[in-house]
């Protein structure tokens, strides 16, 4: 992959012209010598203008800084969609740093099939720390504290982490009812029932039979929106069909004595892709169920409104046909080719999806009434890897900051995925940021919790073969 970069180094509100040209496999373009070191507190955000071709390669692109030669990656870099003949305005919050001089250099990288795709660094930039307050010991953050944060976001809410739960494998989806409980849903077809109070996991469900091959098996979850009353859990995770294919199954449970039983399959026999299959569940404002298939292997099928694949269902919590439905059909909304995560904008009730859309990019798309796709459509990333998976808006009382913005999982980025809109109101995206990059490994899911805080779960059983994963909370750092 070559992308060319242009790199203006700079500590915000300083000037300093100091620029280089590189590219991902290149070699660095010749640079003049630095100034003197600036003087500077150690709190502020260094700026730098990045080239690139749109704003889909921008959001693919991450961004290392190296201090006295030793590599750190940046957390809560933001970049101005809007570019300028420079390139796009970037900056992120400098890590933390000791008093004296320092020499900073910054390289562009994006991960792609698990390599690291690193440009030559950019022309050094000297400072000189004048201050030691909130400042850690040694050049740099210790590496336990970088994948663990503190971590500051562009609008200036510093960010920590929390594991709450580990030892999981894989696990692809959470939810969390009203009783504070957390249920987990991991890939090999495991249920997993968490009590916060007391440390208590049981295991609720191990289905069998599973079509577990290239990233199949258990895929999504819900819970009833009146889980209090009803105990409804659903599923949905793929099987061999009958012809040795593979196909999704959407089933219902009920939760008795901490365990899932009386399964009830609402749906089945919908081909799934052979590689990486996606499909999501999720209840709607309206009270009714929600389900995302993937195009099965054939893109046709998504122009074709017999097939539910590559589109979104929409059914009551029996797997019936609503009454308001305006058609004759479960199928609401089309022509989508790999959805792997939607939510309902709070202000507007819009449905945003993303996934894998025709060109093979991960993207985010706005559903209109008639459930066609809308103008609004945004790329999120240049599509190498499938990378991007779950979606939920924050509505939470303990970020107000995050009101209305949408959180994204990029399993392949290894980071929290921020999108920003305009307004509450709005269906133009302002801005995208990347919160704990490279901090967790592969990021699955995440969710708003019943505390209003965020959670996370990550991804890495699949590479290491161990239970490695955990369920994460994002909190303010103290």
């Amino acid at each position: 992959m070559q992308h060319d970069v242009r790199i203006r180094l700079a500590v915000l509100g300083t000037v300093c012209a100091l620029t280089a040209l590189s590219a991902c496999g290149g070699s660095k373009a010749p640079s003049s010598s630095g100034p003197s070191p600036q003087s500077i507190t150690g709190r502020e955000r260094l700026g730098w203008d990045q080239r690139a071709a749109d704003w889909a390669e921008l959001a693919w692109i991450q961004y290392a800084l190296y201090v006295d030669g030793a590599r750190v990656v940046l957390a809560g870099a933001a970049c101005d969609p809007t570019p300028r003949a420079t390139g796009f305005a970037c900056s992120a919050p400098l890590p933390a740093l000791t008093p004296g001089t320092h020499v900073l250099e910054l390289a562009s990288f994006v991960v792609s099939g698990g390599n690291v795709l690193e440009s030559p660094k950019a022309t050094a930039l000297q400072v000189n720390v004048t201050s030691t307050a909130g400042q850690a010991p040694g050049g740099v953050a210790a590496a336990s504290d970088v994948r663990a944060g503190p971590v500051t976001t562009e609008d200036g809410v510093v960010l920590d982490v929390d594991l709450v739960l580990t030892h999981l494998t894989e696990p692809v989806d959470l939810a969390q009812p009203a009783d504070g409980r957390w249920f987990v849903a991991e890939r090999a077809g495991r249920v997993v029932v968490f009590d916060p109070p007391t440390g208590r996991v049981d295991v609720a469900l191990e289905l069998e039979g599973l079509d577990t091959r290239d990233g199949g098996g258990l895929l999504s979850m819900a819970l009833h929106p009146a889980f209090d009353r009803s105990r409804f859990v659903y599923l949905v995770y793929t099987v061999p069909g009958r012809d040795g294919a593979r196909t999704f199954e959407l089933a219902r449970f009920r939760e008795a004595g901490g365990r899932l039983a009386e399964r009830a399959v609402l749906l089945d026999g919908v081909p799934a892709s052979s590689s990486s299959p996606s499909a999501v569940v999720r209840f709607g404002p309206d009270l009714q169920l929600h389900v995302a298939f993937d195009a099965g292997g054939d893109s046709e099928r998504v122009e074709d409104l017999a097939s539910y694949n590559g589109k979104i269902l929409r059914m009551t919590d029996a797997g019936g046909l609503p009454p308001d439905s305006r058609r004759a059909t479960p199928v609401h909304a089309i022509h989508l080719g790999v959805p792997s995560g939607f939510d309902w904008q709070p202000a507007t009730g819009t449905l945003w999806v993303v996934g894998r859309g025709p060109a093979q990019r991960d993207e985010l798309v706005a559903i209109e009434a008639d459930g066609s796709i809308g103008d609004d459509r945004w790329l999120l990333s240049r599509g190498l890897q499938p990378g991007v998976t779950g979606a939920t808006f924050y509505r939470g009382r303990e970020f107000p900051e995050f009101h209305g913005d949408l959180f994204a999982a990029a399993a392949d980025g290894g980071h929290l995925l921020r999108l920003r809109f305009e307004g509450d109101r709005a269906r133009r995206l302002s801005s995208s940021e990347r919160l704990f990059p490279g901090s967790f490994g592969r990021v699955l899911q995440v969710v708003v919790g019943v505390d209003g805080t965020l959670y996370f779960t990550t991804g890495n059983a699949a590479v290491t073969g161990a239970g490695t994963d955990v369920l994460a909370r994002v909190k303010r750092a103290s």
